[in-house]
């Protein structure tokens, strides 16, 4: 798999003037991020802390059934116009990108490292796999 650098994204300084082309250019790590197992390889549910934390937003477990869902509802809701209040909108909308950014920012050194990403799954895997050696055969 090839590493995609989302720099321009984490450098870019996102206030009211650019807030469309942020919102864009936020999809593709968005993407990454829920779609991909890469941050979040454990079950879908452990999404609920991303979108707590970072997006806040409190979404019903519904959506965390299928990673393809939540990004698309998690996506709709950042492009979502403001009927009301678009001043507090836009804010609101402002602190979700910089949390995108922060977070990307606190993982990027962490994820981008090939060995360490692949050390954490072949552990898991070969735990989720003693686990069911265990629950098959419990005396050996």
């Amino acid at each position: 798999m090839q590493k995609y650098s989302y720099n321009n994204f984490i450098s870019q300084n996102i206030d009211e003037l650019n807030i469309n082309e942020a919102i864009l250019a936020c999809t593709a790590p968005l993407a990454e991020i829920i779609l991909t197992r890469k941050y979040y390889s454990g079950r879908n549910s452990d999404l609920k802390d991303f979108t707590l934390n970072y997006l806040i937003e409190d979404y019903r477990d519904y959506l965390f059934d299928s990673r393809p869902m939540l990004y698309a509802r998690i996506v709709k809701d950042i492009f979502k116009q403001p009927k009301k209040e678009e001043i507090e909108f836009n804010k609101k909308k402002i602190e979700k990108l910089k949390n995108i950014q922060m977070f990307l920012k606190e993982n990027n050194n962490e994820f981008f490292s090939d060995k360490s990403s692949n050390t954490v799954t072949k552990k898991s895997q070969s735990n989720s796999i003693d686990g069911w050696r265990k629950i098959i055969n419990p005396r050996g």
